[in-house]
């Protein structure tokens, strides 16, 4: 099954080496070229792989760098994993949905802090 990844990568998450998760200001990429190359060759929207692809780096910022073997947070989607995003079905899995929740807690909960400059 043809599945993308390498310079089919929809996208990329930088996060420093020993950062935490989740990342407080982090940088992720989504690449509308490739977002409408797959879209064209898949005969999908692109508002649809464009959406998935954001949801997994932003993914990254409060999950961490890894992936998973399936669902959004995979590394490489194949073409099924594609017809499922068409369908609004390819999701986080429940367990990474709670810890999407709990990250997103404690970014509200301890925000970062404020810096005044004084002259």
């Amino acid at each position: 099954m043809p599945q993308l990844s390498g310079a089919d990568a929809l996208g990329e998450c930088t996060i420093p080496s020993g950062t935490e998760v989740p990342v407080r200001g982090g940088i992720t990429n989504v690449f509308d070229d490739r977002v409408v190359e797959v879209s064209t060759r898949w005969g999908l929207f692109p508002a649809e792989v464009l959406g998935h692809a954001m949801a997994h780096e932003l993914g990254h910022l409060l999950l961490g760098t890894g992936h998973s073997s399936q669902g959004l947070m995979k590394g490489s989607w194949t073409s099924l994993d594609l017809q499922l995003a068409s369908r609004g079905k390819l999701r986080f899995s429940p367990d990474q949905a709670g810890l999407l929740h709990r990250a997103a807690l404690s970014l509200r909960q301890n925000p970062p802090p404020t810096v005044i400059a004084e002259r």
